[in-house]
């Protein structure tokens, strides 16, 4: 049927209210995962100088493309050919799979796999040595054994590393019981992060910006965020 807030309904228009709202949300959620993210900071920090903007520039137009080519295609493929797609499947990510597998058998269930189990274990990976190394150096390093040698720290990060990532799948499991599926949780990650942005931006490029400030105001954000 007709898509509500779309012109005239149609699936490929480029006015959709929903479409709106989205990319607002996306906007400001991913202007935070990119400045709240640690591994961003790592890897800037790692690159030489002269490779830095072009890998991100890259990275970022590639960012782009290759969710919006398999999101038009697959996601009208998977209206065009009606497929049995709940919404609730729709809003966990299961539309491409679905189609993948529809068009290609089981060829196109193990592309799916092998391209989510690429992108999925690059992003833990680098999430959990970001988070490691924050554990290990910004707080047990500085606060608690400044004295800590090598050994020690790389010690504190395999631990880190253990932990964070048992939480994180115990997190996805909850919130899969809960029945919040990955459309929520990728919302919520703007109105989580989101008032962080500013803060940290200020840090950066304003001389006059302060500590203070920038605590109280990503935690005023977030909480009005969450109101």
């Amino acid at each position: 049927g007709p898509v509500p807030d779309n012109r005239e309904g149609s699936y490929l228009t480029m006015l959709s209210g929903g479409g709106l709202k989205f990319g607002i949300i996306n906007i400001v959620g991913n202007f935070g995962t990119v400045f709240v993210d640690q591994s961003y900071w790592q890897s800037a920090i790692a690159a030489k100088p002269t490779s830095t903007h072009k890998g991100y520039l890259l990275g970022g137009l590639v960012w782009f493309t290759i969710p919006f080519a398999l999101a038009t295609s697959l996601g009208l493929a998977g209206v065009a050919m009606q497929l049995p797609i709940t919404a609730s499947e729709a809003g966990s990510g299961l539309v491409p799979p679905a189609v993948a597998t529809h068009l290609f058998g089981s060829g196109g269930s193990i592309m799916m796999t092998v391209m989510l189990f690429m992108a999925i274990v690059s992003t833990g990976s680098a999430e959990g040595i970001a988070v490691s190394s924050l554990c290990a150096y910004d707080v047990y390093r500085t606060y608690i054994n400044p004295q800590a040698d090598g050994n020690r720290i790389l010690l504190v990060s395999k631990i880190v590393i253990v932990v964070f990532g048992a939480l994180m799948g115990g997190l996805s499991v909850g919130l899969h019981a809960m029945g919040l599926n990955l459309g929520w949780v990728y919302q919520f990650m703007g109105t989580a992060i989101g008032s962080a942005v500013i803060p940290l931006w200020n840090m950066l490029m304003w001389k006059d910006a302060n500590a203070i400030g920038a605590v109280v105001g990503v935690w005023s954000g977030l909480v009005l965020a969450m109101i």
